[in-house]
């Protein structure tokens, strides 16, 4: 199973030149969505509800606060090439 919050985490970063943090999670319905849309333009939006964005800027700005600022997914095992 691969973890959704990566890519978010990645945009978020990418759309952050310094690894601040997030927008709270405890703003506005329409100011998260807004956020949400800036940071994912390509999200689902008939899948992804305003709590479902919460929990992401919430463990976003948890890991941030943490020192946690490199996300990406860990590179799949390469198979060693047989002699």
């Amino acid at each position: 199973m691969q973890s959704r919050v990566s890519p978010v985490c990645s945009s978020t970063l990418r759309n952050r030149p310094t690894a601040s943090s997030a927008i709270s999670h405890k703003e506005s319905p329409e100011k998260i969505k807004a956020y949400f849309a800036e940071v994912l333009p390509d999200y689902d939006r008939d899948r992804v509800h305003v709590s479902d964005m919460k929990k992401c800027f919430s463990w976003y700005n948890t890991l941030v606060k943490a020192g946690f600022t490199e996300f990406k997914l860990p590179e799949q095992a390469q198979p060693e090439a047989e002699e």
